[in-house]
């Protein structure tokens, strides 16, 4: 009899713990991941993924919709009669970096115009005669980033691009021997932030 209660008892906690889990453990638990992996998919899914080079004719702001972390070289001409602006453009978590060789016939040569953009700030900066000028705006500042881009982010581009894959962060780091001014103090004729080494 002893032995009979024991298996009995077994049998009532096993069947316990599976009704348990069947409707409160494991399966709710598997059904949440499957929803969370599906959420992941579908964000992404309208993305295109970038498995080999390619090449186009498009804006810059459209580069940023790919799925994947790009690098590409782009040549942008305002116009038939001004020269191209040449460059390189790297994407990689929301983050953008672009360098550019840009003519200034007014200096009688080109200088190299970078920028960097991140979720809340656009940083441009010019080598010119080995002495670095930059600025830095707010994001939600549009009208203001439009005048600073050496190529603005709605033109078209020729670009031929490839995934990133040997991906250094450092790139997205505004360099520190840069003095970037504060667009909006700047504008207002003020003071100047940022560190010279």
């Amino acid at each position: 009899m002893k032995y009979f209660l024991v298996t009995l008892l077994i049998v009532i906690i096993s069947l316990g713990l599976w009704i348990g889990s069947a409707i409160f453990g494991d399966n709710t638990i598997e059904e949440k991941n499957a929803e969370l992996e599906s959420m992941v998919a579908s964000s992404t899914e309208n993305r295109p993924r970038v498995l080999e080079p390619f090449t186009g004719y498009g804006t810059l702001a459209s580069l940023k919709d790919y799925a994947a972390s790009i690098e590409c070289s782009i040549t942008y001409k305002a116009s038939q009669v001004e020269p191209p602006i040449e460059g390189t453009y790297f994407i990689h978590d929301g983050n953008v970096r672009g360098d550019f060789i840009v003519p200034a016939p007014e200096l009688g040569a080109q200088v190299v115009t970078s920028i960097i953009s991140d979720e809340t700030t656009f940083y441009v900066w010019t080598d010119i005669d080995g002495e670095s000028f930059g600025t830095k705006t707010p994001i939600a500042n549009s009208e203001s980033l439009a005048a600073q881009e050496p190529v603005p982010r709605e033109a078209k581009v020729q670009y031929a691009c490839k995934a990133w894959t040997q991906i250094d962060g450092s790139i997205f780091e505004p360099p520190a021997q840069v003095m970037f001014q504060n667009q909006a103090t700047m504008l207002e004729g003020g003071m100047e932030d940022g560190t010279i080494e």
